[in-house]
């Protein structure tokens, strides 16, 4: 049961997260989030931890933002088919199952948002998977 928790939890983070961008994009930060846990550090030991780190990953623990609020809707044909692909997604990279398109990084932010500076000048760049840039 506790596989299914972390995989259902970890699809709900990366729907809220990147629904709209590519499948690419999409695995993406669900490496992001394994990354995290095979390197356990400030942002958690375990799937959950890594999830719900305050301001970690903002449309699950953000106050304020508005994706926190949303959830997959099935008379919603575009979130529910992102949210399927989310779960798959979620799936294979827990079982490791897909290959890292993130080159390791264990951190992101999304074109759309302000340069973060506070933490992004002491990472390196990877790859940028549409509007997401990825960094380790």
């Amino acid at each position: 049961m506790k596989d299914h928790t972390n995989i259902v939890l970890m699809a709900l983070t990366i729907w809220r997260e990147a629904r709209g961008e590519s499948f690419d994009a999409r695995t993406g930060v669900a490496f992001v989030i394994r990354n995290r846990v095979n390197r356990p550090c400030w942002w958690g030991k375990t799937w959950l931890q890594v999830c719900f780190t305050k301001w970690q990953f903002s449309g699950v623990t953000g106050v304020g933002d508005g994706n926190l609020i949303k959830w997959p809707q099935e008379n919603h044909i575009a979130d529910w088919k992102s949210w399927e692909d989310c779960l798959l997604i979620a799936e294979k990279v827990y079982n490791g199952q897909l290959s890292d398109p993130t080159k390791g990084a264990t951190h992101y932010h999304d074109d759309s948002i302000d340069y973060p500076q506070a933490w992004g000048d002491n990472m390196q760049p990877t790859t940028s998977i549409g509007k997401l840039r990825f960094y380790r």
